[in-house]
């Protein structure tokens, strides 16, 4: 799986009582749910929201199959253009967990938090994208001498996890 969102929150209050932070937890998951099913085009994704005491402090995420974000960036034209919707809509579900958060009558009353939202593995793809346009990222070597050197670097590997196993059944065995 691959986070499409990521949104984290700080709330400078005292702990609340371990029932009230579960219930705080579980009304930010509902609607952390109702907003990816709003926004991201996928029927398959997962959940994470984790939430500490002392200060608030939360996070949350959602994950998709890479095979399923990979169809979905194509459902939109072009790559570039699909990547530009995705990260769009994983922003859109972010603010949407931020926005749970704060507006919560648990931290209501507390001065604004510290929050960070993005899309995720997409705005790092699109980063991608920039660099390469922007021609600050440039292939150094020629391809074939690419293809070469990483076969090789795959066979050494393989060679030493074989060596390893090859030691490990031979003390076992």
């Amino acid at each position: 799986m691959i986070d499409i969102v990521r949104a984290s929150f700080v709330f400078d209050t005292p702990a609340p009582p371990e029932e009230d932070l579960i219930a705080y937890a579980r009304r930010i998951f509902y609607k952390m749910d109702v907003a990816a099913e709003e926004f991201l085009p996928f029927d398959d994704y997962s959940l994470y929201l984790s939430v500490e005491e002392g200060s608030i402090k939360g996070f949350g995420k959602v994950g998709v199959w890479v095979g399923g974000l990979y169809f979905a960036i194509g459902a939109y034209g072009g790559f570039i253009q699909g990547v530009d919707t995705i990260k769009r809509q994983g922003s859109a579900v972010a603010r949407a967990i931020v926005s749970a958060a704060s507006s919560d009558e648990m931290v209501r009353h507390v001065p604004k938090g510290r929050t960070r939202v993005n899309a995720g593995a997409v705005s790092q793809l699109e980063g991608l994208f920039v660099k390469v346009r922007d021609r600050e990222l440039v292939q150094k070597r020629p391809p074939a001498e690419h293809w070469r050197s990483s076969i090789q670097l795959v066979s050494n590997c393989l060679l030493k996890l074989r060596e390893r196993l090859r030691l490990r059944l031979n003390r076992y065995g």
